[in-house]
């Protein structure tokens, strides 16, 4: 290798054929008129990166011998593998040179930069132009209060101080029960609904923060249990407080995405049969207890019942 110019081994030269180029439509009255480069001048730059990688080759052959330690062959392929890695390198760059492009016209035409806050303002908007009245999201803010009598308090669901909105649907009054212990269980009744919440993130945001807000106006009181669904006639508590007399109760809700099928079918493929059944298995079980629910019980109520006192 004595006296070659290894210095030669490089991509000065060759032309690369990827560049974000888009043409103005020859007509602008037509939408359908696409912007992108027409095959030929495609097949014109794929015709100048041959022609510039036969030219860089052509001169490695003058500078490396045929035979030796060092040849033109071993020359030539280093020479492509760092043209591959240019290509590959300029293509990246163009898309995201499209895409800063793109995101800056979405912003001037915005006027500043949207975030998941924004995007959910935007969703309630177009939930009220997309669904009629009855089946609009509706604010989860819930009055606690008996038929034909005041409201004794109000629990909500907040996020960034305010009530989310939640599809809502009143499934009627079904009988269910809870267990104190392992020999004690508590039917109750009342009316159920049933609530849908979307959240709107983005990659690059975490998630909502949430939280479970329990107020307990002057002289009431009421339990507040949270917990899951098991079954459509079993609630599982986990935790249980009293609120009254105007307390105000703030509680984080912790919550985790598990992954959509499509994603717990590609990350079971290549699991051994054993592994993919227990998988599944174990996914069933989370899929139950994934239903979070809240308990309400007035206190008032039930002390009449216990003491035999009239209502009111």
């Amino acid at each position: 290798a004595t006296g070659l110019d290894t210095n030669a081994v490089n991509t000065n030269g060759i032309f690369v054929p990827i560049v974000p180029l888009l043409e103005s439509p020859k007509n602008e009255d037509d939408d359908n008129e696409s912007t992108v480069l027409s095959f030929a001048d495609v097949n014109a730059f794929l015709q100048e990166e041959e022609r510039s990688l036969q030219e860089k080759i052509d001169s490695l052959q003058k500078i490396f011998p045929a035979e030796g330690f060092l040849t033109y062959h071993q020359a030539i392929f280093p020479t492509i593998l760092l043209h591959s890695k240019e290509t590959c390198e300029q293509h990246g760059n163009a898309i995201d040179y499209i895409e800063k492009m793109l995101h800056d016209q979405l912003v001037s035409a915005i006027g500043r930069e949207i975030g998941p806050t924004d995007f959910a303002e935007y969703m309630v908007y177009h939930n009220r132009k997309l669904f009629q009245p009855n089946y609009q999201p509706k604010q989860f803010c819930n009055a606690v209060r008996r038929p034909e009598h005041d409201p004794e308090g109000v629990v909500t669901i907040e996020s960034n101080g305010e009530p989310i909105y939640t599809n809502v649907n009143l499934i009627g009054k079904n009988q269910m029960s809870f267990a104190i212990d392992a020999a004690t269980t508590v039917s109750f009744n009342g009316n159920q609904f049933v609530h849908a919440w979307v959240d709107h993130c983005f990659s690059s945001s975490s998630q909502s923060s949430l939280k479970l807000k329990a107020r307990a106006r002057q002289f009431s009181s009421f339990i507040l249990m949270i917990g899951n669904i098991t079954s459509a006639t079993s609630f599982n508590p986990k935790h249980a407080i009293i609120v009254q007399n105007k307390d105000e109760i703030i509680i984080p809700i912790l919550f985790e995405t598990i992954p959509t099928p499509k994603a717990f079918k590609d990350a079971i493929e290549s699991l051994s049969p054993e592994q993919q059944a227990f998988a599944k298995a174990f996914r069933n079980m989370q899929l139950e207890s994934t239903l979070f629910g809240i308990c309400i019980i007035q206190i008032k109520p039930q002390l009449e019942k216990v003491l035999q006192l009239p209502d009111d």
